[in-house]
């Protein structure tokens, strides 16, 4: 099966070192501290953040399910790339979550700028997102 591309994700402004969650890459609105509401057939949340660091080679995501351990997500694969579509077989993305976001959870994100250098990026979400 050969996964759907991205779309071009909506621009709009978020401030600098700061992650959103969107519906999906056509919503604008944060959903950070709120609930995101899908049908069956169109479960996703958009992954956005905004930064101006240098030297990052690649986004790593991270996400805390239901106030768990913080777990690896996935990867943008390109430092220029500033979000991320979570569905259904979204490319990037780890084996655990393959499914795409899951009804009656919560999840709080984190972003890390991998650099050749360190200190590494790190931003995160600041609440969760039920979905």
């Amino acid at each position: 099966m050969t996964p759907e591309p991205t779309k071009d994700p909506s621009h709009f402004d978020i401030p600098n070192n700061t992650v959103y969650v969107t519906d999906d890459l056509q919503s604008t609105v944060n959903l950070v501290g709120s609930a995101d509401e899908d049908t069956k057939l169109n479960k996703a949340l958009a992954i956005r953040w905004n930064t101006n660091v240098t030297g990052i080679l690649n986004f790593h995501l991270y996400v805390q399910v239901n106030g768990g351990e913080r777990q690896y997500f996935a990867q943008t694969r390109d430092p220029n790339v500033f979000a991320f579509e979570w569905k259904k077989d979204a490319v990037g993305l780890d084996p655990t979550f393959q499914d795409g976001p899951q009804f009656n959870y919560s999840y709080r994100f984190w972003v890390f700028g991998v650099k050749a250098e360190k200190p590494n990026l790190a931003l995160h979400a600041a609440d969760s997102v039920l979905s």
